[in-house]
């Protein structure tokens, strides 16, 4: 059973408004593990309370018409965004909690917030959570809400509403796989369902048969609406200036994956994988030095060292054979660290990429597959158990001083920011 839950704790009787907004009043509680999200000071009553007196209706509809951006668009910044993501969003006349949902594609991250109660608001929400749960669990927690509305509907004979249209819509849409492949990539460049430009869909449809499905998935994600002129970008790269890479000692790592795959959430599946790698490659709790980092992909240290930077928007391989042997690859940052990590990145993906796809993206964005690529790198390159011991024991209590981490940057050859989000991800630093 799903942990989290959008419920109906009462219906409400109402006077004014028209026969739906009479019929779907209601107390509504967000709640995940047993726990609300929902709870508020309510200032009339004087009284706190796990729910609040929300239209039903509004939900219903604002949760099937972003159905699909609320399932695949990845953490952005900017107004529109939050609009499609945010409760708060949903106005009407009502005093919405600050949830908002942004999707990894494994999970879905939902970030509660308390409001500032202004003056002339009834109520103040008041908790502050974040969490992730399964996108399955996410899915099956607004198909139940959505149809609890629809038969409080059915009960007042109330029929053909914009709601109705909207859920029969999307249930077709999730049967068809080829409108699946559609409605996923309008939304992973941040358009609501059916609204893309049909060249633009049309365009990244025949990258995908090139490149492979998820790999595109993964460049627009990352870049949205520039995603074609970026793939353009990359294959020029790896024509021009690609390094050739052999991936014998990937694949040896990948035919142990039985041993990470079911580790949890997608940085603590790479983190078991960095710690696999580095039994397999016998590196124990050591710095890795650049030659041998390059040796396990069969490059030269320039691959690494060359100051000489290629402008592509992103670091990349692409698979050059069908067996996968070898690699076309090039790399974008400029520090010998960031290569080094982006570096990484790339041998993570390649225990990610599907057998059938060519391309393997690093990017910036929020997906559980690039999540998995930075966990990946920054245990491989900076071990967690390493790290602490460098530090001397560090504590939440007793954290490291800025000397200590930039001691530790040079010791692992890794920049200060791997080292503070290492500290952060365990708890011996604040997230930043």
């Amino acid at each position: 059973m799903s942990e989290f839950e959008i419920s109906i704790d009462e219906w409400l009787a109402r006077i004014h408004g028209d026969p739906i907004e009479q019929a779907t009043l209601a107390q509504i509680e967000l709640r995940h593990g047993g726990r609300s999200l929902t709870q508020l000071e309510d200032r009339l009553a004087r009284t706190n309370r796990p729910f609040a007196n929300l239209s039903a209706y509004d939900l219903a509809i604002w949760l099937a018409g972003n159905w699909w951006r609320l399932r695949w668009e990845p953490e952005r910044q900017g107004v529109e965004w939050r609009m499609a993501h945010s409760l708060a969003a949903i106005g009407g006349g009502y005093v919405w909690p600050v949830v908002t949902m942004a999707s990894d594609g494994e999970q879905i991250r939902l970030q509660v917030r308390p409001t500032r109660g202004e003056e002339w608001e009834p109520i103040r929400y008041l908790d502050s959570w974040d969490l992730s749960l399964p996108a399955v669990d996410f899915e099956t927690a607004l198909d139940s809400f959505v149809e609890i509305v629809l038969a409080r509907l059915a009960g007042f004979r109330i029929s053909a509403t914009h709601l109705h249209q909207l859920w029969e819509e999307l249930r077709a849409e999730r049967l068809d796989p080829d409108l699946i492949s559609v409605r996923r990539l309008e939304a992973l460049l941040g358009f609501d369902a059916g609204t893309a430009p049909d060249p633009l869909i049309d365009e990244l449809l025949l990258d995908a048969q090139r490149e492979g499905r998820t790999a595109v998935d993964e460049v627009v994600a990352g870049f949205a609406g520039n995603a074609p002129a970026v793939l353009r970008q990359v294959d020029d790269g790896l024509e021009r200036h690609g390094t050739r890479l052999q991936n014998e000692n990937v694949k040896a790592l990948a035919a142990r994956r039985d041993t990470w795959k079911f580790a949890g959430l997608p940085w603590q599946r790479a983190a078991r994988a960095a710690r696999v790698a580095r039994q397999l490659w016998h590196m124990d709790g050591r710095p890795v030095p650049n030659a041998e980092l390059v040796g396990l992909v069969g490059a030269n240290t320039t691959l690494i060292t060359d100051e000489k930077v290629e402008r592509v928007p992103m670091g990349a391989a692409r698979r050059m054979s069908g067996d996968g042997e070898t690699w076309n690859a090039i790399l974008r940052s400029h520090p010998e660290t960031g290569r080094r990590f982006e570096l990484c990145r790339l041998i993570a993906d390649g225990l990610l990429a599907p057998d059938d796809e060519r391309l393997m993206p690093v990017t910036k964005a929020y997906t559980s597959r690039q999540k998995f690529q930075r966990s990946f790198a920054q245990e491989f390159l900076c071990p967690f158990d390493a790290l602490v011991e460098k530090l001397g024991a560090p504590s939440p209590e007793n954290p490291p001083e800025d000397d200590d981490i930039d001691d530790a940057a040079q010791y692992f050859n890794v920049s200060t920011r791997v080292i503070e989000a290492t500290l952060a991800n365990h708890g011996i630093l604040p997230h930043f």
